[in-house]
């Protein structure tokens, strides 16, 4: 059994231990010490990492009392029974105490607001998730639980533990029933919160300094809420304030004129996107004319006959040959072939207007001449190459294919 300092002292970083054993535990390195101030995962809470001697600790994990410190390589063999120097991150040791009491704070705000039971928690790396058994949750009810929330961590509340047989839990207002028998370790949060819990918590509310809901999902019935909590929800601050002081400067405008503002440039924008799409069909179709116009000035079809297009482009749009593709097949009779060379690859397209006899299982045979690859279906085929040396050949091939 390894004697667990965390529960003694939650804010203990730094410690001495003798290392029982060296093994492996779920097929890593893993030390057994005499005692532990590294929290294993549990509860919801991930696992502390940190240092034993000059390993670093990755994770950490109990069984049967005995707790494995899963380290970064094979220790020396000879490290058995000696006594090292371990030491807790103290970074993610706050983080996760911060997720983990606010996130009983936040619990109990939601079941006094709206009843809203919590079902599951997830403790992640960038926020903190409660669901709760309800459909819905306001906006209204997310903001006085918020509130609520920040009001217990203003009062600086006490946040104690406490060991009692399970015959004695009905003697405190418990949230929720335990779900574990025998000795029950209770997490009391001044007057506010009390529940059966085996994580590591802050000594005081004060500590977790800030909680804000980030966003609200629907999910099996239930509601999802996603939080900020403690430094994390600090740094949120920073970055948005720093985002929005961004937007401001790049738009002339005040905090409280941005939203105008950039519904001003998004309409601004709509209306911009829809005259270039129009401008940008006119040259298609102007591209396509002249194209045609050329093909037919140099005899390229006669009275019945298939009129055929070829044409290669440099650096042109990657929307620019499906664009002049769709004007030319709009004619009948019209087959034709586009290539554009950009710098490493070739993009292609072939087109067949209607009446234009082109069969795709014969257009297939160039596409080795330009290392190509690609597909579609009638109309237009088109795909990419890598060979920008064979597109002449490319070109006379197809000439060649069309009737």
């Amino acid at each position: 059994m390894t004697k667990l300092l965390y529960y003694d002292d939650p804010e203990l970083l730094e410690f001495d231990a003798r290392v029982e054993e060296v093994t492996t535990h779920r097929g890593k390195p893993a030390l057994v010490l005499s005692q532990t101030a590294f929290y294993p995962e549990g509860g919801g809470q991930p696992a502390d990492h940190g240092t034993i001697g000059g390993l670093a600790v990755v994770d950490v994990s109990k069984s049967d009392g005995v707790v494995y410190h899963l380290v970064d390589r094979d220790p020396d063999a000879g490290v058995k029974g000696e006594t090292v120097r371990c030491a807790v991150d103290a970074v993610r040791r706050r983080d996760f105490m911060q997720q983990h009491t606010g996130q009983h704070i936040l619990s109990a705000a939601l079941l006094s607001v709206g009843n809203h039971n919590t079902v599951s928690v997830h403790q992640g790396d960038e926020y903190t998730t409660i669901e709760v058994s309800s459909d819905s949750v306001t906006d209204e009810e997310l903001a006085r639980v918020q509130q609520m929330a920040n009001e217990a961590i203003e009062a600086d509340l006490p946040v104690r533990t406490v060991f009692v047989d399970e015959s004695e839990v009905g003697n405190y207002p418990l949230r929720r029933p335990p779900k574990v028998s025998g000795t029950i370790r209770l997490v009391q949060v001044g007057e506010l919160d009390c529940v059966a819990c085996g994580g590591v918590h802050v000594t005081r509310t004060g500590k977790i300094r800030l909680v804000q809901a980030l966003a609200v999902e629907s999910i099996r019935g239930n509601t999802r809420i996603a939080w900020r909590i403690g430094d994390r929800a600090l740094r949120d601050y920073d970055d948005k304030n720093r985002i929005v002081r961004e937007i401001g400067a790049h738009l002339s405008a005040q905090p409280s004129e941005l939203a105008e503002r950039v519904a001003a440039r998004s309409e601004q924008m709509r209306f911009l996107e829809m005259e270039l799409k129009r401008l940008w069909s006119r040259v298609y179709a102007g591209e396509a004319a002249s194209l045609l116009s050329a093909a037919q000035a140099d005899g390229s079809g006669g009275e019945g006959a298939t009129t055929v297009v070829t044409a290669t482009y440099d650096d042109e749009p990657r929307d620019f040959l499906r664009g002049v593709m769709e004007a030319l097949v709009t004619n009948t009779g019209v087959a034709a072939c586009l290539v554009n060379v950009t710098e490493g690859s070739v993009q292609w397209s072939i087109g067949a207007g209607e009446g234009a006899e082109l069969e795709w299982a014969r257009m297939k045979e160039l596409l080795p001449l330009i290392d190509g690859k690609g597909g579609g279906k009638p109309p237009i085929w088109q795909g990419i190459g890598g060979a920008g040396d064979g597109v002449g050949e490319f070109l006379e091939r197809f000439r060649a294919l069309c009737p």
